[in-house]
């Protein structure tokens, strides 16, 4: 088998395993933090797919929900956009908490997040 054919071979493996792998992957979550940031928003690079959804969480640095700022307070993201702002029950601003260590919570179903930023100020 020449070395070309292989190497196709294992590269289509691959895709296939990890294809599966991200279908088999029903919700993930990823913490970040803790950190402290500048700003008043803040903004997803996001993809979701027609059926994924995305949620963001703002902790303290212990990691408890911040008020207003929980899970649960953050409607479904739906969205393939370079710049979202994230937003609670009572909108987004998340001033209050600058300079303050934090951490957040991300929740994603068949989504990709790809960068983040606060922004504002």
């Amino acid at each position: 088998m020449s070395a070309k054919l292989r190497s196709d071979l294992i590269l289509l493996l691959a895709s296939v395993i990890w294809g599966f792998a991200f279908v088999f992957q029903r919700i993930g979550m990823d913490y970040v933090g803790p950190f402290t940031y500048t700003g008043a928003a803040l903004t997803l690079n996001l993809s979701t797919s027609a059926a994924g959804w995305a949620r963001v969480e703002l902790q303290d640095a212990e990691g408890h929900p911040l008020p207003g700022r929980a899970l649960e307070d953050c409607p479904p993201i739906f969205t393939d956009a370079i710049t979202h702002t994230v937003t609670w029950q009572h909108g987004g601003d998340v001033s209050p908490w600058a300079g303050a260590p934090v951490r957040l919570c991300i929740e994603l179903q068949e989504a990709d997040l790809y960068a983040l930023q606060f922004v504002g100020g």
